[in-house]
């Protein structure tokens, strides 16, 4: 799972490279246009950066929950 989520960085470079050389080729886009291809990959790259880091620390956040309510209910008791 936490290679997967490393790995997704890299997918999306793949992708994103795969349909900006698609768009030139169609004549969607000219192929001066780097600029607006660049801002789009960095934001796919945050984005997928994360939800990598996301998805890597879900089980610790399950964990501190179950911490948290046991505690706070120690508290009370």
């Amino acid at each position: 799972m936490f290679g997967l989520s490393l790995g997704n960085i890299f997918f999306m470079f793949a992708g994103v490279f795969y349909f900006a050389a698609w768009m030139v080729a169609n004549d969607k886009i000219h192929s001066n246009d780097f600029d607006d291809i660049y801002r789009v990959i960095f934001a796919i790259i945050f984005a997928a950066r994360t939800a990598g880091h996301s998805g890597a620390l879900a089980p610790d956040h399950g964990e501190a929950v179950k911490d948290a309510v046991f505690r706070s209910a120690g508290n009370f008791v």
